[in-house]
C-alpha cells in the first residue's frame, strides 16, 4: 500500500493511496529442470525448464528476466514465460567432468536469487567409419588366431601380475591438471572467487575421485553427501575431507558472492593435505 499526504494552508490534510491486491511474493526461486539424460562434451546442450517459487513450487515466476550461466560463464539472458518456463541453447566446450548450471534473477533490492543444478559432462562419442568392408587384415588374424590365442594367454597371465605389482602403486592418481588450475587462477583474478572454489570442487576434486576411483557424484548427491561417500565408501581421511567440503559448501550455499580473498586462501589451504593424499604431490597456487 503506498499513502502520499499533503498539507494546504489554511490546515488541510489530503491524500492519496494505491493498493495492490492478490500479490503473490517470493523468497527465491528453484527450477524444475529439462535437460538431456546424457550430456556430451563439445555439443549443444538444450538448457530450459521452468522457474518457480522455492516456497511455492506451484508458483511459476512469470515474465521475469532471468541471466543463465554454465559454470559461472555466463549464457544468455532470457524472459520466461507466463508459466515460467524458458529455454536456450549453448555451445559446450571439450571439458568433461561435473558442471554447474545456474539461473540468476535479477531485482531491484540486490537480493541473491539464485538457483543451481549439478549435471554431469562425458565425453564426446567418436565418430565410426561406415561401409560395407571389413576391418584389414582379416585374413591374417583368421589364419593366426590360434597362435594369437596363445600369445594372449601368456600376456594375460604376465598382465595379471603386473596388475598385482603396480596395486600398491594405484594409492595415487597422476591426472594432468595444468589446464584446471589455470583455469582456477583465472577466475580468482578476475574476482569470481565463489566461482573458483566451486571449480576447485567440481572440476579438480571430483575428476581426481573419477580417475582414482572411477566414482561420479549423481545429480541427486548433494555435497554434504559426497563428502560421506568420500570417506566411508571411498576409504579418504576424514580429518582432511570434511573440513574442505564443508567449507566449499558453506561458500556456495550459506554465503554465496561474499567471500574474501582470506577466505578463498584459506580453503585452498584445506585442499592441499586432499589433494596430496590423492596425488602424492602438494598443490601450489603461484599468484
Amino acid at each position: 500500500m503506498e499513502l502520499l499526504l499533503t498539507y494546504a494552508s489554511p490546515p488541510d490534510v489530503g491524500y492519496s493511496y494505491t493498493r495492490y491486491t492478490n500479490t503473490i511474493l517470493f523468497s527465491n526461486i528453484s527450477c524444475i529442470w529439462d535437460l538431456p539424460s546424457t550430456i556430451k562434451a563439445s555439443s549443444d546442450l538444450q538448457i530450459s525448464g521452468k522457474v518457480i517459487s522455492r516456497t511455492n513450487p506451484s508458483m511459476g515466476i512469470s515474465n521475469r528476466d532471468i541471466n543463465i550461466f554454465y559454470n559461472g560463464t555466463s549464457v544468455d539472458s532470457v524472459t520466461t514465460d507466463p508459466n515460467g518456463d524458458f529455454s536456450v541453447v549453448h555451445r559446450l566446450p571439450q571439458w568433461t567432468g561435473q558442471a554447474i548450471i545456474s539461473i540468476r534473477l535479477p531485482n531491484g533490492p540486490g537480493k541473491n536469487i539464485v538457483t543451481r543444478r549439478f549435471v554431469t559432462v562425458q565425453q564426446a562419442s567418436t565418430p565410426t567409419g561406415s561401409g560395407a568392408q571389413g576391418p584389414p587384415f582379416v585374413m591374417f588374424f583368421s589364419i593366426f588366431l590360434p597362435i594369437l590365442g596363445v600369445v594372449i594367454g601368456g600376456l594375460a597371465f604376465y598382465g595379471y601380475r603386473y596388475y598385482k605389482k603396480q596395486d600398491k602403486l594405484s594409492k595415487v592418481v597422476n591426472l594432468p591438471l595444468e589446464s584446471k588450475i589455470i583455469n582456477l587462477k583465472i577466475l580468482k583474478e578476475s574476482g569470481r572467487l565463489e566461482e573458483s572454489l566451486s571449480y576447485l570442487f567440481i572440476a579438480i576434486y571430483m575428476d581426481l575421485i573419477g580417475a582414482k576411483f572411477g566414482r561420479i557424484r549423481k545429480g541427486n548427491e548433494t555435497i554434504r553427501d559426497f563428502a560421506i561417500i568420500s570417506v566411508k565408501n571411498l576409504k579418504l581421511n576424514p580429518t582432511t575431507i570434511y573440513p574442505f567440503i564443508q567449507k566449499v559448501e558453506e561458500i556456495i550455499y550459506a554465503k554465496p558472492f561474499q567471500i574474501t580473498d582470506e577466505e578463498f586462501y584459506r580453503t585452498i589451504n584445506l585442499f592441499s593435505p586432499v589433494y596430496f593424499e590423492l596425488t602424492g604431490y602438494n598443490f601450489e597456487l603461484n599468484f
